[in-house]
């Protein structure tokens, strides 16, 4: 009689790989791309790229190319890769929860434009803020 904990792990290194081998077709990759930009861009109420996404054997994500700007349609950032090693994802609240991020060779234009009282990446704190406070509508 098989362990149930092994069985587990064999189904849970299956879905893995079938995960792995999905997202490796050019196909599913775009798609994924564009429904996360879509989303960034319609939650900050601004442009937002993201030139692929990958998972690898371990379940880690990889976003490349995530290119975001800010609310005067300048660069605010781009991140040529962002690894997301300890995520969990929530199909019933439509939440992604990351406990663990690593930013490869990001590139920052930090400024204040001359009508605005405060920096570029406000709208980004103003959004995150939202969510700890619980409220999840765009700021746009």
């Amino acid at each position: 009689m098989t362990h149930p904990l092994t069985r587990r792990r064999v189904w849970l290194t299956t879905l893995r790989i079938g995960l792995v081998g999905l997202l490796a077709t050019l196909g599913a990759s775009a798609w994924l791309s564009q429904r996360i930009a879509s989303y960034l861009s319609g939650q900050l109420g601004t442009k937002v790229e993201v030139g692929s996404v990958e998972v690898d054997l371990w379940a880690r994500l990889v976003i490349k190319d995530l290119y975001i700007e800010d609310l005067h349609q300048d660069t605010l950032a781009f991140i040529p890769e962002l690894h997301l090693r300890s995520y969990s994802f929530d199909s019933k609240a439509g939440t992604l929860k990351v406990s663990s991020a690593a930013l490869e060779n990001p590139y920052f234009c930090i400024q204040r434009h001359k009508e605005d009282s405060t920096l570029n990446y406000a709208f980004i704190i103003d959004y995150i803020d939202g969510l700890s406070s619980g409220d999840t509508t765009s700021k746009a």
